[in-house]
């Protein structure tokens, strides 16, 4: 499905979400974002680099433990999606990082 969006929507961010592709693989099928579980995106640690590096966007879901904000924050992820948004702000802070999406 996300493969006939982007063709139909080429302006569109289209992430996808199964967690399964490499950041080449989908970019290669045209999709242009990674949706991905934090536990995917820690054991594929230089996924969200690779992604960058192809221009693609990232973000990595529902991020809930300070410890795997941190590493998310770590691998630069995008966009964090979480049920606690103020402890992810604090961590920003403490991190020294001070952009928000």
């Amino acid at each position: 499905m996300c493969k006939r969006l982007a063709e139909k929507l080429p302006e569109y961010t289209v992430q996808d979400l199964n967690g399964e592709k490499t950041p080449e693989t989908l970019k290669k099928a045209g999709i242009n974002g990674l949706d991905y579980k934090y536990k995917v995106l820690k054991v594929n640690k230089k996924w969200t680099a690779k992604a960058r590096k192809l221009g693609m966007s990232t973000n990595t879901w529902t991020v809930n433990k300070a410890e795997d904000i941190k590493a998310m924050y770590e691998q630069k992820v995008d966009m964090l999606t979480t049920d606690f948004p103020l402890l992810a702000r604090d961590l920003l802070k403490e991190m020294n990082i001070n952009e928000v999406k």
